[in-house]
């Protein structure tokens, strides 16, 4: 039997696609462009066009903190608008009254797991040349089972100029999975995949009179990260299914407690990386340190960014009173890989034996 020739050998044994074609077909486009982390692709989309010094760019003042600062690196003020009060997504009309001459870029973000209706939005800012940017942190999962939810076709990128995003907990962890960008735009995708480090190098580009900015965009992964992030990309399926579930069991048994919860702009759960709930401002710490002292992980959620005060020394932001009243008695319970159902079904019963009682006792 003769030896099979290399390329024979090649048909019979086809590689394994790579994550980058699996981040592909899993967000229905042609390509992206991986980043070393999640702020950085924010910065490299905004740099790509021109926007920097003297120009403003619009974002939810419950937005990460690290967008505000990626907007900052480059030059650019951000400038903080309240949320809807039920979803906690940016509200548009805040958005529209926020235009103005000097506003060249919007970013959105996809909160909770929710992913933010964006058609209407895009196609407005498009009429003023204004850039709108998508940052998918908090829903990979949920983009992932349904790129097209609200949008009305198959591709994540199509009611926005950029998405950038990243897998569940990256964005806290950022060295542990690459973050990426995802775009239509055929152009801006060459420009990026060129300023891109080849051999692992840092990679820095002259702009505006010789100033270096590095961009940390990364042309593909290492052997080892490509297989860890494959794996990854196989239990997705599982991931949802199990947040599902827990996300389930939390809201069956907070259906009467004393708390606010997230009411998703779909009516339906969304693939959250965390259950969201909101107590009275007054008890939010109490509840938070009798919790961690039970031996739960819990978490402080998003904090509004028009109160902190870095952001209010150095860009003068305007109140947001929804995003404000959610801050301050928000708190995170912990879904997916940090919470087994044994663990959920301590916290549950802990809940409804010692806070909700506590909480209505300090309400009555």
């Amino acid at each position: 039997m003769g030896l099979l020739s290399p390329l024979a050998t090649a048909f019979a044994n086809p590689a394994p696609p790579s994550s980058q074609d699996r981040l592909c077909q899993l967000f229905g486009v042609d390509r992206v462009q991986l980043a070393q982390d999640w702020s950085q692709a924010l910065q490299a989309c905004l740099l790509l066009r021109d926007i920097g010094q003297g120009d403003d760019v619009i974002l939810s003042a419950l937005a990460p903190p690290s967008l505000a600062h990626a907007i900052g690196m480059t030059g650019a003020r951000p400038v903080f608008v309240d949320v809807d009060s039920d979803s906690l997504l940016a509200s548009q009309s805040a958005i529209e009254r926020t235009l103005s001459c000097q506003t060249k870029a919007v970013v959105v973000s996809h909160l909770y797991g929710q992913i933010y209706p964006s058609a209407t939005l895009y196609q407005s800012l498009s009429q003023h040349g204004i850039l709108l940017i998508e940052d998918g942190s908090d829903a990979f999962l949920s983009l992932a089972a349904s790129p097209s939810l609200g949008r009305g076709n198959k591709s994540a990128a199509q009611t926005c100029d950029f998405l950038i995003a990243c897998p569940p907990f990256s964005r806290e962890r950022e060295a542990k999975w690459p973050s990426f960008i995802l775009s239509n735009n055929h152009q801006d995708m060459d420009r990026l995949a060129h300023w891109s480090v080849e051999d692992g190098d840092a990679q820095w580009l002259d702009i505006d009179a010789g100033s270096g900015r590095f961009f940390g965009l990364l042309s593909h992964l290492g052997e080892a990260r490509e297989q860890q992030f494959n794996a990854f990309l196989d239990e997705l399926k599982s991931e949802q299914k199990r947040l599902a579930q827990q996300l389930n069991r939390y809201h069956h048994a907070f259906a009467r407690a004393p708390i606010r919860l997230l009411k998703p702009v779909t009516g339906k759960y969304p693939h959250q990386t965390a259950m969201p709930i909101h107590v009275p401002a007054a008890l939010r710490d109490d509840c938070f340190e009798r919790l961690c002292k039970a031996g739960f992980r819990v978490f402080h959620t998003y904090r509004s960014l028009s109160d902190l005060s870095y952001f209010k020394m150095h860009f003068d932001s305007s109140a947001c009173p929804n995003a404000s009243r959610w801050a301050r008695g928000a708190l995170s319970l912990p879904t997916g890989a940090l919470m087994g159902m044994r663990e959920q079904a301590l916290l549950i019963d802990y809940l409804e034996a010692e806070i909700f009682p506590h909480i209505s006792t300090r309400l009555s």
